[in-house]
């Protein structure tokens, strides 16, 4: 019997991608605003922004990867300066561990004074960001499948995105090249490794024949150049 395997990209992902979209604008117009906007001095030399990004799990992890490149993008050419901190907790999953490493991300957090916290992923929204609702600290998060009133989150249905529209292929044959893949059905290899994180290398060669399910976006979702 062939098994079947299948990692899913969390659905709130792209839900809160309006909020990270809002916060990289108010950000951008900080470091771009004119002297003496916002309260700034001509002669004064601004400081330098801090970006502190909190990871449920370990690096590499794709779409989290993926959404930090995404601040360092719409930032680029500022002056920003980034930590990321890996609680690492898919790998030690007990409580102790997850406890222990909420502590030390919120121990960074009090003494590294960062202007924005990014996290993802619930464990860092149960032992880090909960405790700061309400601060004055910005934080942004994503990929989160509970309930976000859980950690104290006000968050309206207006501020979400739907999930993307997918259907499944199942793959039981060698891919030669993914990227030839993924234009038949009109997006490219990047897109195609954001619904499977799960792949890591461009091809497949499946020499025993396993059955494998890959998420496909719907037609039309992704506008993608030629």
């Amino acid at each position: 019997m062939s098994r079947q395997r299948r990692i899913k990209q969390p659905e709130n992902l792209h839900g809160y991608a309006k909020i990270l979209l809002i916060v990289m604008v108010a950000v951008g117009l900080q470091f771009m605003s004119p002297p003496g906007a916002f309260g700034h001095s001509p002669d004064v030399p601004r400081k330098k922004f801090k970006i502190l990004h909190v990871m449920s799990y370990h690096l590499p992890w794709v779409w989290n990867q993926d959404q930090l490149n995404g601040f360092k993008d719409a930032l680029r050419g500022m002056n920003v300066e980034y930590k990321v901190f890996q609680m690492d907790t898919k790998r030690h999953n007990s409580e102790e561990w997850r406890r222990s490493a909420g502590k030390a991300a919120r121990d960074l957090i009090d003494s590294w004074h960062p202007d924005l916290v990014y996290t993802n992923d619930d464990d860092a929204q149960e032992y880090v960001t909960k405790y700061y609702v309400g601060s004055n600290i910005p934080f942004v998060f994503s990929a989160v499948n509970a309930d976000p009133e859980k950690y104290g989150f006000d968050i309206e249905n207006d501020d979400l995105y739907n999930a993307v529209p997918t259907f499944n292929v199942v793959v039981e044959e060698p891919v030669q090249n993914f990227a030839d893949f993924a234009q038949q059905y009109e997006i490219n290899y990047k897109i195609l490794k954001r619904h499977n994180p799960w792949l890591r290398e461009p091809h497949l060669n499946n020499a025993s024949g396993k059955t494998y399910t890959l998420e496909i976006p719907n037609k039309g979702y992704y506008k993608v150049s030629k």
